[in-house]
């Protein structure tokens, strides 16, 4: 006569399966929610002064041109200061663009230029500076020709 019961190695197998089964499903869902709590109570970090971008546009006639582009998202007064390596003021302005963008000309010779943003309400600022050198290069080439 045959017996209907199953083995203890088998039983033993099912029964390791289904808790690994069940701990695998728990811990995943608590890592789930627990990733979902943490995106809901977190609060975006939005820093004082966000990061000025200068871009070098070209030269000519004895100038340099430069592009100066800020996201000022709360519409904040910022001072845009442009100076020379002594320190000589070139541009002062305040400003309360959400997406400032301007091009600055300045003589060629400088050689040192600093841009400063700064928040005219929480008096932070960001400072970029730029080192420039201009060189003239002359090429000759001579060809023997038959």
């Amino acid at each position: 006569m045959k017996s209907n019961y199953v083995s203890l190695p088998v039983v033993k197998t099912v029964v390791r399966n289904l808790f690994f089964t069940m701990f695998l499903a728990v811990a995943t869902a608590a890592g789930i929610r627990a990733q979902v709590v943490q995106a809901s109570y977190s609060t975006p970090v939005v820093p004082a002064v966000s990061e000025p971008v200068v871009t070098y546009l070209g030269s000519g006639d004895e100038e340099m041109s430069f592009n100066l582009k800020y996201e000022n998202a709360e519409g904040t007064r910022f001072l845009v200061t442009v100076a020379d390596s002594e320190g000589e003021v070139l541009f002062n302005q305040a400003f309360t663009d959400k997406k400032f963008n301007k091009t600055f000309r300045v003589p060629a010779e400088l050689g040192k230029l600093s841009f400063v943003i700064r928040d005219m309400k929480t008096k932070a600022q960001k400072r970029i500076e730029i080192s420039t050198e201009r060189r003239f290069v002359e090429e000759v080439s001579v060809t023997k020709v038959n």
